[in-house]
């Protein structure tokens, strides 16, 4: 029988601890915000099929709000990246795709230079 060694964890920081904190948080509440996206827009346009080129649109859409977001005062933090490369995963953007949503949003509003996700 192997008996794995488990190394030794270090202490998180206050801010790393913070950080960790908002992106479950922002994770827990995505599913019942989208889905109660769904039901409004269900019931303000009822009959807009939920095609797959749709949810793209919506995705990069919700993605490109948030880095707008986190463009307000001017620059992207390393808690705000954090958030935005998680976001992108759980909305299934790829690092690509995350790229284009932020540099387009980053030409609407000019700001420094891009950092990849």
């Amino acid at each position: 029988m192997i008996v794995w060694a488990r190394a030794p964890s270090r202490p998180r920081s206050r801010a790393r601890r913070r950080c960790a904190g908002a992106v479950g948080l922002l994770l827990l509440v995505m599913r019942p915000l989208e889905a109660a996206a769904g039901r409004i827009a269900n019931a303000a346009m009822p009959h807009v099929q939920d095609t797959d080129e749709y949810r793209t649109v919506r995705k990069r859409e919700v993605y490109r709000a948030a880095v707008e977001r986190a463009l307000q005062d001017g620059e992207v933090s390393e808690k705000e990246r954090d958030v935005l490369a998680a976001l992108a995963q759980e909305l299934g953007l790829g690092p690509k795709g995350a790229l284009d949503v932020e540099r387009d949003a980053r030409g609407a509003r000019p700001v420094g230079p891009a950092k990849a996700a």
